[in-house]
């Protein structure tokens, strides 16, 4: 909801909280960003161990509870 309150409705910013909604979000992506924001209420790390499992973080950058994650394909 941030994000799109600055950048407006866009194909690519989508909100997620389900792994299994996020897996195929990221059919065909090689590259993309996350933003997690309070996520010790949230699905348990499920995505974050799924995206670790198969994405390798090349850029990072934190600030209290929002993290902003920019993975590759592994």
């Amino acid at each position: 909801a941030a994000v799109r309150y600055y950048y407006g409705d866009k194909d690519n910013v989508i909100g997620v909280d389900d792994v299994n909604v996020l897996k195929q979000y990221l059919k065909g992506k090689d590259s993309f960003w996350a933003l997690f924001t309070f996520t010790k209420y949230s699905d348990k790390g499920k995505m974050k161990e799924y995206l670790g499992e198969n994405y390798r973080v090349a850029e990072e950058r934190k600030f209290f509870d929002i993290e902003l994650l920019h993975y590759k394909k592994a």
